[in-house]
């Protein structure tokens, strides 16, 4: 630390660093994970989102990047990319053919189960230095320091 610099912008910086390497670390260690198993680490959400939803039918393609950190173009990507690897397969709702769904096939609910079986197991292992309240703790520092430069749009909001 520079004597003439203040300290939190110091404090600021250093915790920026960590969280960029240990974000790269633990990424690193979920795309072993995911590998191991056919999958990357960005195949890996849109698979869990549409091994979790509950309609037989599917999950809309339009509504698997909600509350992912992707874009639907991506999604659509990874779909493609999923569905070619036999784990998710494209069928359109019979209610509003307009609309495509995608539903894990029985390969892609089995990748799945084992592969979650595996992150978790990793996430315990990546966090295991923490105790329960200190997890909890970072999970409400780091969620709070997300969502602390974020403004809503509120023509979004409106509509």
């Amino acid at each position: 630390m520079n004597g003439r610099e203040p300290r939190r912008d110091w404090v600021g910086r250093e915790t920026y660093l960590l969280v960029e390497l240990l974000s790269q670390r633990l990424g690193g260690e979920l795309e072993a994970v995911c590998r191991a198993h056919g999958l990357t680490a960005a195949q890996y959400p849109v698979l869990w989102v549409a091994c979790l939803h509950e309609d037989e039918e599917g999950i809309p393609l339009g509504s698997i990047s909600d509350g992912l950190v992707t874009t639907a173009s991506d999604v659509s990507r990874l779909v493609t990319r999923l569905e070619a690897a036999g784990l998710l397969e494209r069928t359109r709702s019979q209610a509003d053919r307009r609309v495509v769904r995608v539903r894990p096939t029985a390969l892609g609910q089995a990748v799945f189960e084992r592969a979650t079986d595996e992150v978790k197991a990793l996430h315990r292992r990546q966090f295991s230095d923490l105790g329960d309240e200190e997890l909890e703790q970072l999970h409400a520092l780091l969620n709070r320091a997300f969502w602390s430069g974020v403004r809503l749009d509120t023509t979004e909001v409106a509509s």
